[in-house]
């Protein structure tokens, strides 16, 4: 017996495997192995499992609530009107809320998505994913706070690697213990359904329902550091 978890977000159906006892990984493969005391891990496979689900969850996000035709915005600075850390995150944040006042009085809800970034020359910039709008108006915007816009609009029903993308900025940018990375309140949690499967394994190469494609990147197996537990991960993703 196994436990199995799906999430819809949006256009993408996630299915996470997990046994429920201790696992090793042989040859590409979960396998099942007595109980016996566990050792401990170490730091650098906590965090990059930490990662690996930080990038999960922002991808059922931005997948839940976004969709192909909305923007993703890099806000640069002019050279010359370059702000400190705390001016940046000040102007973003003005930003938002000028952003925000436009959307109602058009009928809109707004939400967004942002990261900070800072360069390797100390430069600061801003990835934000909102909504579609009249990019003029984005523009606009932002050129208030001295800066300019590059606008791209988003394509595809799976945003996993824009995810992976802001989340390891976000890794990359802590200081203290201070995320760079931030959202509106009103996205969508896509919940996950568990059920418990009768079945002492699951198959290598998992079955595709009709009208859904294999996300190949996202097939992934492994051993849940804290558990110990034996998982497989995949996404899939509609077609049209």
């Amino acid at each position: 017996m196994y436990v199995r978890g799906d999430c819809r977000a949006g256009k993408t159906w996630e299915v996470y495997k997990r046994y429920q006892q201790p696992c090793k990984i042989v040859n590409g493969r979960v396998v099942k192995q007595k109980r016996r005391k566990r050792e401990k891990p170490t730091k650098e496979i906590v965090q990059r499992y930490n990662e690996k689900m930080k990038i999960r969850k922002l991808t059922r996000k931005i997948n839940a609530n976004f969709a192909a035709g909305d923007w993703y915005l890099t806000l640069t600075y002019c050279r010359d009107k370059r702000p400190d850390p705390q001016h940046a995150a000040k102007n973003l944040k003005n930003f938002l809320a000028s952003l925000r006042r436009r959307f109602a009085k058009a009928g809109q809800e707004f939400k967004w998505i942002a990261c900070t970034e800072v360069g390797s020359r100390g430069g600061i910039h801003h990835h934000v994913i909102i909504p579609y709008i009249d990019g003029r108006l984005v523009s606009e915007l932002w050129r208030r706070y001295g800066g300019n816009t590059h606008m791209q609009t988003l394509y595809g029903e799976n945003f996993g690697n824009l995810a992976s993308y802001i989340a390891k900025n976000e890794t990359k940018q802590q200081t203290g213990g201070k995320s760079t990375y931030s959202c509106s309140r009103n996205l969508v949690e896509p919940p996950e359904k568990i059920k418990r499967v009768k079945a002492t394994s699951w198959r290598d190469e998992p079955a595709i329902p009709k009208g859904w494609t294999l996300d190949k990147d996202s097939l992934t197996v492994g051993i849940n550091p804290f558990t110990g537990f034996g998982y497989q991960f995949y996404r899939l993703v509609q077609i049209e």
